[in-house]
């Protein structure tokens, strides 16, 4: 058996990816992990920003979509620069965030923001991968409108689906 997060690593390990930009935090825990088992290098910066900024020219040298991560809430929502960028250039990135649990999405909790809103205007795709057993489908989802609008696509993932185990294949 293996978590979502797991499923999210090997997608993004057969979507090429060998590193993701981004800073950690405890949210994120379960996605760090499982990129380390995928061989994927996590590469830490000091600000969201820099992330986005650093999949952005990753993807305009390589030719190839590249990945940033980001935390919950603010975190998530200074990955907005970069996102812009990538998506009025049309350089295809996808930015994974977290999110609260699910069970505290529906009220106000510290650092719950709607990010999805937030971030649209700023991306070509943007889902929230709730349903453990279709995280490669949304992962190759965000990577195919990346490509093909040309600019950011968007994934929120909550810690307990990360974490939650699944079957899927």
């Amino acid at each position: 058996m293996s978590t979502t997060a797991d499923h999210v690593a090997r997608a993004l390990r057969s979507e090429g990816i060998e590193r993701v930009y981004g800073l950690p935090g405890e949210q994120t825990d379960a996605l760090l992990l499982a990129l380390e088992a995928a061989s994927i290098r996590f590469i830490a910066v000091r600000h969201e920003q820099a992330a986005a900024m650093m999949a952005v020219g990753d993807a305009r040298i390589s030719g190839k979509p590249a990945v940033c991560l980001a935390t919950v809430g603010p975190g998530a929502l200074n990955l907005a620069t970069g996102l812009a960028t990538a998506t009025l250039d049309g350089v295809p990135i996808v930015a994974i965030s977290a999110q609260v649990d699910t069970s505290r999405q529906h009220r106000i909790y510290h650092q719950r923001i709607d990010t999805l809103g937030a971030l649209a205007p700023t991306c070509v795709f943007s889902a929230a991968l709730r349903v453990p057993e279709t995280a490669t489908e949304v992962v190759r989802l965000a990577f195919a409108e990346a490509v093909r609008k040309g600019g950011a696509a968007h994934i929120e993932v909550a810690p307990d689906v990360a974490g939650a185990d699944t079957s899927a294949s």
